[in-house]
């Protein structure tokens, strides 16, 4: 996974990310979860929550994310692929060289697709 960042001098660059997660996250649809699929919601939209915990992972060439938690709740009108869903992610309070504006980074949709 990469993000464009704006350096400096305003030149877009890839932010390489690299990490081995364990994912939980809970949606109403049937099993499966058809927007995983681009296909639509079981019922008509999307609602759901998921928790992140990451067991190993790198931004960038230094900024270490291991052990880094986060859950995300989200809400699409309809297939997640088509978008115009609003989402709210929390992070744990430890310490970490992480801030909070390079996890939102992170969390922004680089296109219409699967969040969960």
């Amino acid at each position: 996974m990469s993000s464009d960042i704006i350096d400096l001098w305003g030149t877009k660059v890839k932010t390489k990310m690299e990490s081995t997660c364990i994912l939980s996250r809970c949606v109403y649809c049937d099993w499966g979860c058809p927007c995983q699929f681009n296909a639509k919601p079981t019922h008509g939209n999307c609602d759901g929550v998921a928790g992140y915990h990451i067991v190993s992972g790198i931004y960038g060439t230094n900024v270490k994310l291991d052990g880094l938690n986060m859950a995300l709740i989200a809400s699409w009108p309809g297939p997640i692929h088509e978008g115009h869903g609003t989402a709210s992610f929390y992070i744990d309070n430890r310490p970490f060289e992480v801030c909070a504006s390079t996890i939102e980074k992170l969390q922004e949709p680089r296109k219409a697709g699967v969040k969960f």
